[in-house]
């Protein structure tokens, strides 16, 4: 754990042990861990409560100094759903996202303290790191970030101008973020597993509106071509905001432009499984590291990536 202006944030292993169950009764159930909260997040079930023929709970379990284990177990029988809706999104939750919040909740550090400008980040390089393991799965699931990018560094709904953008490290075999041809192929730098390389990230564009009529605002993801089913992975957020950027502009120029992205506010950094709906859910995933990276000055991809193997690199002459 650090709370110095630069260095490491350190998310999983967990600071603190918790274990924590979401159903049909309680769709969120936020839990401390350290320097974020883990939610089961059975947000997709909400349109179900009361309702008979859902079975089942989600477990998070965080074990101190170890690792982060989420199962989730249903059985759903005669209620109407769709095989692309999503039941959950079990995850674990860095800053102030919108929809819900509890005072439990911790705050962000001054190593990367959120809500900011995203136009404050460029100076910056700032490297996500992961290790998860797919244990088990019957049903469709992603392993994924999402991120809220928004107008306002403090309203508690999304709506048009506002900006969701998901990045998809796994994804079960045919699972798109959207069933339509990605928009954009692009290439970025990874470390994957402790090795740097070339990954190709799909990205795919929409506007969300949800059932209730509440939404508009524009979801953004990026897909690994090539899934990472069990391992470690590191990304240049930095780098994939100014991509995000780029892409918009192309895609949707009567909507975004440079300065309209940069003035937005970037309000969390969550990571998590989408569990997808089927009439058996039986899912286990285990969450070994999380780490945020934030280097005090901007620096290449690749140079970035290799100070998390070695990190006398900083101070190496090219």
């Amino acid at each position: 754990m650090t709370t110095t202006p630069y260095g490491y944030i350190q998310l999983l292993p967990p600071l603190l042990d918790a274990e924590v169950e979401a159903d049909l009764d309680r769709i969120h159930n936020w839990r401390n861990i350290g320097l974020a909260s883990v939610d089961p997040n059975l947000w997709g079930l909400s349109r179900f409560q009361g309702a008979e023929g859902v079975i089942g709970k989600a477990i998070a379990k965080a074990v101190k100094g170890s690792e982060l284990i989420f199962k989730s177990r249903f059985l759903l029988e005669g209620i109407d759903f769709k095989p692309w809706e999503v039941l959950a999104y079990h995850e674990i939750i860095y800053g102030y996202k919108p929809w819900e919040h509890t005072e439990t909740h911790p705050q962000p550090v001054k190593t990367l303290g959120l809500p900011t400008k995203v136009s404050n980040l460029y100076r910056k390089s700032i490297i996500l790191y992961t290790d998860h393991e797919i244990r088990k799965s019957n049903t469709k699931i992603n392993f994924s970030y999402d991120m809220w990018l928004m107008r306002s560094a403090t309203d508690m709904k999304c709506s048009k101008g506002d900006i969701e953008l998901m990045i998809w490290l796994y994804r079960s075999p045919d699972l798109k973020p959207l069933p339509k041809e990605a928009d954009a192929v692009v290439e970025i730098p990874i470390l994957i597993n402790g090795r740097i390389a070339t990954a190709k990230l799909e990205a795919y564009i929409t506007e969300i509106t949800l059932p209730s009529g509440i939404g508009g605002w524009t979801y953004i993801a990026f897909a690994l071509e090539n899934p990472v089913e069990k391992g470690s992975i590191a990304l240049d957020f930095t780098s994939l905001l100014e991509i995000t950027r780029d892409v918009l502009a192309k895609h949707m120029p009567s909507e975004w432009n440079k300065e309209k992205f940069d003035d937005l506010y970037l309000r969390s950094i969550e990571v998590g499984t989408e569990v997808f709906f089927s009439n058996r859910v039986d899912v286990e995933w285990s969450f070994r590291e999380m780490h945020i990276a934030v280097l005090p000055t901007r620096i290449s991809s690749e140079k970035a990536l290799e100070s998390l193997v070695d990190p006398l690199t900083l101070f190496k002459i090219s």
